[in-house]
């Protein structure tokens, strides 16, 4: 996973769906590039690298960018599933450290 070398913190509401089924919907917080530490998975975070605030898009995700070979069984998931989500990016406050990410946080 490659990431810019600014940081920033972001709040966004996330609403994923396999098959139609909705099996998240809930406001997180994180720093930019930690999203997996919040169970945000890689294809969500890479694509709100490129939201502005406040911006609101559907998502598909593939697998490889979501729970892979594994699936996710805490949200009934199978492995090599590709997943849909609806994101909004709520906030995004651009820091250009690690250090002062953590401070906002």
């Amino acid at each position: 996973m490659t990431y810019s070398l600014l940081f920033g913190v972001i709040s966004v509401h996330v609403t994923g769906k396999y098959r139609g089924r909705v099996f998240e919907d809930r406001d997180v917080g994180f720093i930019l590039g930690e999203g997996a530490e919040v169970g945000v998975v890689e294809g969500v975070e890479l694509g709100l690298r490129r939201f502005t605030r406040s911006e609101k898009a559907r998502l598909r995700v593939t697998s490889q960018l979501a729970y892979g070979a594994e699936g996710c069984p805490k949200y009934d998931i199978p492995p090599d599933a590709d997943l849909d989500y609806e994101v909004e990016l709520q906030d995004f406050v651009k820091v250009h450290s690690r250090a002062s990410a953590e401070s906002h946080d």
